[in-house]
């Protein structure tokens, strides 16, 4: 029994050992791990700061381009209102001419519905011109076949006189 009981702490030794090591394990990690980030952030700190310094210098270089272009500005500034004038004038210019040009516009505009109108009573006259026309070749049909009507109703009048008369008279 001695040798079990012994057996047994040797196992119950060698698992508090192995927790222990397991734990020894996990706080190197961390601690390996807390290193890195100190490390890792020193070197954003340092990268940071170099940063700094680049910005310092454009900013300065900026704050030279920036006044230039305040310059080029008040040039363009200047231009820009000479342009404004020149327009004003052009746009003036551009009134007159479109006035002018209405006027020429209203006065084409009357010339066509003058032309318009003549055109419809052109057409107005020679549709009344076909319509009549066509009424007196009607006409002039009708008159044709009323005269053969009439004659054909003559030619048969006479025709049943005569045989009335034939029958009136006893002959045949």
């Amino acid at each position: 029994m001695n040798k079990d009981r012994l057996q047994e702490i040797q196992v119950e030794l060698s698992t508090i050992l192995e927790e222990r090591l397991t734990a020894l394990q996990q706080s190197i990690s961390g601690a390996e791990e807390s290193t890195r980030r100190i490390l890792t952030t020193e070197l954003e700190i340092q990268r940071y700061e170099a940063r700094s310094d680049e910005y310092k210098r454009a900013q300065v270089d900026l704050q030279i381009k920036v006044d230039a272009a305040k310059k080029e500005s008040l040039k363009r500034r200047s231009d820009h209102d000479r342009l404004l004038q020149d327009k004003s004038n052009l746009e003036s210019q551009t009134r007159a001419l479109e006035e002018e040009l209405d006027q020429v516009r209203k006065s084409t505009a009357q010339a066509q519905q003058q032309l318009t109108a003549m055109k419809s009573d052109a057409s107005s006259l020679r549709d009344e011109n076909t319509k009549l026309k066509l009424q007196v070749k009607s006409l002039s049909e009708n008159i044709d076949g009323m005269r053969k009507l009439k004659d054909a109703q003559m030619l048969s009048v006479m025709n049943l006189t005569k045989e009335l008369h034939q029958v009136a008279t006893g002959e045949e």
